[in-house]
C-alpha cells in the first residue's frame, strides 16, 4: 500500500472547501486529469471512466461525507486489490489530502 499526502492553507471556509471536495465530478476530473467522465449513482456511488497511456479504465466508488471530512472509497476495474481511498479534511483553515493505493 502507498500514500501520498498533502497539506496547504486556504483562505475559504471548511464548508465551503468540503462542498466542492463531495463533488466527484469536480475532483474526480481535476485531481486525476485522465478521468474524462463522472457518472453518479444512487447514495453517493460514482463510476468514472478515462484513458492512460491509450488503455481504457473504469474507477467505481462511493463518497462518505463528515463535518470534518470527505472520503471517498475507489475500486479501480472492477478488481477488488486494485484501488483506493482517498481522505479530504479541514480543520482551521488547513486541508490535508491523503491518498491511499494499491495496485
Amino acid at each position: 500500500m502507498s500514500l501520498i499526502s498533502k497539506e496547504f492553507k486556504t483562505s475559504h471556509e471548511c464548508d465551503a472547501v468540503l462542498s466542492i471536495m463531495k463533488d466527484p465530478k469536480f475532483l474526480l476530473k481535476n485531481l486525476f486529469p485522465s478521468v474524462r467522465e463522472v457518472e453518479l449513482r444512487e447514495r453517493g456511488g460514482l463510476v468514472a471512466t478515462g484513458k492512460f497511456m491509450l488503455q481504457g479504465f473504469k474507477m467505481s466508488g462511493n463518497v462518505y461525507s463528515s463535518p470534518t471530512s470527505i472520503t471517498y472509497v475507489l475500486t479501480m476495474n472492477d478488481k477488488k486489490d486494485s484501488g483506493g481511498k482517498l481522505v479530504i479534511s479541514c480543520f482551521n483553515g488547513e486541508v490535508k489530502i491523503d491518498f491511499e493505493y494499491e495496485g
